[in-house]
């Protein structure tokens, strides 16, 4: 288990139930944080992502390569499903999805209180300081796994309360698609600084694992001095679990 599992304050047991319920989900969250730049910046500068999101199409060590969302989802250890997130939230957009303020939907009152701390009624602000202890660890984890996006620190995206939802009800959906989908939204918006190579840890694991020799490849990716910090979330009194979680602790 990696330093980001064991050091989230519940317990470790809790703490896998929630990303375990899907085959390869924890996986996605314990994944080492090498990267290697070259591979990272050179998959960002040639991927191409067809409409329909079957397939993703990029250049690694001078050669075309095609990967299947099968092929992702073996390489990674995920399991394919109808349900896409991206689909729930932008019906009918294309990319960049991040900048659309209409024709967006969050999901429903009923569905999404789960996540924030007692009282909390319809027309509560859905501020990330209100979150739970729970659910607040949850949107730390996502920052660091799913959701590689910086800034907006003060709203819950749409995007967010849905993929929220679906984990805390325990529900699957398909992280592929939410993979390609967000891969997608780089290519459309171009890397910037905010976002450190989104996916850097991932993409090469899914490179090492895809692209033969496999072995040299995962040693490559293994020994490299490159990487993301392991996750270190906020201790339980710390201000930012909101200030009605704060006065919970201090009781």
């Amino acid at each position: 288990m990696s330093t980001m599992a064991q050091a989230v304050p519940i317990a470790l047991d809790e703490f896998e139930r929630y990303f375990s319920y899907m085959p390869g989900m924890l996986d996605l969250f314990i994944l080492p944080g090498h990267y290697i730049e070259d591979w990272v910046q050179i998959f960002y500068s040639t991927v191409f992502v067809p409409s329909d999101r079957s397939r993703i199409m990029f250049m690694f060590e001078g050669e075309r390569q095609v990967l299947y969302r099968s092929d992702i989802a073996q390489a990674l250890r995920l399991q394919l499903h109808d349900i896409r997130i991206h689909k729930l939230v932008y019906p009918g957009a294309i990319p960049s999805r991040r900048p659309i303020t209409t024709s967006v939907f969050p999901p429903d009152f009923d569905i999404f209180r789960i996540c924030f701390e007692e009282p909390f009624g319809p027309a509560s602000p859905r501020h990330p300081s209100d979150l739970t202890r729970l659910a607040y660890i949850v949107l730390e984890g996502l920052r660091r796994s799913l959701l590689p996006r910086t800034g907006n620190r003060e709203a819950m995206t749409a995007l967010q309360q849905w993929l929220f939802s679906f984990i805390l009800h325990q529900q699957p959906f398909d992280i592929v698609d939410f993979l390609i989908c967000e891969i997608e939204d780089v290519i459309a918006e171009g890397l910037t600084v905010g976002r450190r190579l989104p996916y850097a840890h991932n993409i090469c694991y899914l490179l090492a694992r895809s692209i033969a020799p496999t072995g040299e490849h995962l040693e490559q990716w293994s020994s490299s001095p490159t990487g993301f910090p392991d996750y270190r979330p906020a201790r339980p009194e710390d201000r930012r679990w909101g200030q009605r979680a704060l006065a919970v602790v201090q009781q």
